[in-house]
């Protein structure tokens, strides 16, 4: 590896002496980004399952393309890429940095991304050999870059070309770094207007919930995670909402308002607060002040980590119990694979999805399996859902008081924040089931308003 470096970030620097020197050179990450823009446009991807994504992706402007970028450090050190299916070749070998460009970031996680190595004085002969695209920058330096591709490309040769391309951002950390605490150095870019000028608003660090009642960090018996309310006298209306977020990078800070418009929505269907439990992210402790409007923490009740015991728990405990739920609503949102498994949340920060960090399409059928609530509707607002609907056709039988409402066909991605845009735009009186009516595919179903 060569001894150039840039530093990806240079307000993180701005106090050091030379951060004016390595800041004059953030030059060089828009010189690669624009190399891995040539390489994307003249991707084809017209043998994937939907041409009018790839007419979408030919007639991209740069200036609509979000560019993430990690590495080329300022101490020499090489980064390793992870990514939470470890679904990549290449990725987990040092590089001197790592770069995706995000074509489609108006969607939710899951969708296809452009992601590439960099790596600094490789030969022009090394570097063609693996079909790199090698290049002379501004300051004299060579580089090649190289695309990652999906194992899957080699192990199954007619997998279309967005399969090809990895669907989640990856955690990006120092090669000599402890990898499950060092920080993710992969950050969003918007110094300049040559790529998409906005980056999402991420959550501060800290806004996750003590540790005294986070079973993502310890396992503290006198917390009430996991546990439900059922009434005594007769069924009431319950709901469950997921967000598994994942990382920081993918639960930013909208997601988190959100949660709140949807909460309130529930509300003002005649959802108690004290029966809507939240499952977000790491948790939330935190005031949400988006769009002129402010939460205080205290406002923000039944809210817990995402962690797929409790949540799997609460669920079965509210669809296990006779004469718990009438209405029993769960909207789950959360970066998909294309299987329609939900990624919940990185417990451990390796990057790597393990058994406890993921929710499965079939689990999560048969935790509502012969639910006694008198009706379940399942709002299934993140990418890939119809496969859950697909799902529950072969278990119909086990699932015949459930209807479920996808925003996409199995083979789609869902665009962020629709579903909650489109509910604070109509208006606050209509029942649930206009919402039902408005959703592709959605079968009849009587009216749910209280």
């Amino acid at each position: 590896m060569a001894t150039m470096r840039v530093v990806g970030i240079c307000a993180v620097f701005a106090a050091a002496t030379w951060a004016s020197a390595q800041c004059a050179r953030i030059d060089v990450v828009y010189e690669l980004a624009d190399l891995a823009f040539t390489r994307l446009v003249a991707h084809n991807c017209y043998e994937a399952y939907d041409p009018e994504k790839c007419n979408e992706l030919s007639d991209t402007s740069a200036k609509d393309v979000r560019l993430y970028f990690g590495g080329l450090l300022a101490n020499n050190d090489t980064v390793v890429a992870v990514l939470p299916d470890n679904d990549a070749l290449m990725v987990g070998k040092p590089h001197d940095a790592f770069l995706v460009l995000d074509p489609f970031p108006w969607y939710k996680f899951g969708h296809p991304t452009f992601m590439f190595y960099v790596d600094v004085g490789v030969p022009v002969w090394k570097c063609e050999d693996t079909e790199g695209i090698y290049s002379a920058l501004s300051d004299n330096s060579t580089v090649c870059m190289q695309m990652v591709r999906s194992r899957w490309c080699n192990e199954r040769p007619m997998t279309s070309s967005w399969d090809c391309q990895v669907k989640f951002l990856p955690l990006v950390v120092p090669n000599r770094s402890n990898r499950g605490q060092a920080d993710n150095v992969l950050t969003c870019m918007d110094t300049k207007d040559a790529f998409l000028k906005t980056c999402p608003r991420l959550r501060d660090d800290g806004t996750e919930l003590s540790d005294e009642c986070n079973h993502l960090k310890t396992n503290n018996r006198g917390c009430d995670s996991g546990n439900y309310r059922c009434s005594e006298q007769k069924p009431v209306n319950q709901a469950v909402m997921l967000f598994g977020g994942w990382s920081r990078n993918m639960a930013d800070f909208v997601t988190t308002y959100d949660l709140v418009s949807l909460r309130d929505r529930l509300v003002s269907w005649g959802f108690a607060e004290n029966n809507i439990r939240t499952f977000f992210a790491n948790g939330i402790r935190m005031n949400v002040d988006d769009d002129g409007t402010e939460y205080s923490t205290s406002t923000i009740d039944n809210v817990e980590p995402a962690d797929k015991l409790n949540i799997r728990r609460y669920i079965k405990g509210i669809c296990g119990a006779s004469k718990c739920a009438d209405t029993f609503f769960l909207y789950l949102s959360s970066p998909a694979r294309r299987d329609g498994s939900a990624l919940l949340w990185d417990a451990n920060g390796n990057g790597i999805v393990e058994s406890d960090e993921i929710y499965s399409s079939k689990e999560f059928l048969s935790d509502i399996s012969h639910c006694a609530a008198h009706r379940v509707v399942v709002f299934v607002d993140q990418s890939y859902s119809g496969v859950l609907a697909q799902h529950a056709q072969f278990a119909r039988r086990r699932v015949e008081n459930v209807m479920i409402v996808p925003t996409t066909r199995m083979d789609d991605w869902t665009p962020r924040h629709s579903f909650n845009a489109y509910m604070r735009e109509s208006s606050r009186t209509a029942c649930l089931s206009e919402y039902i009516k408005v959703s592709d595919g959605a079968a009849p179903l009587g009216v749910l308003c209280p």
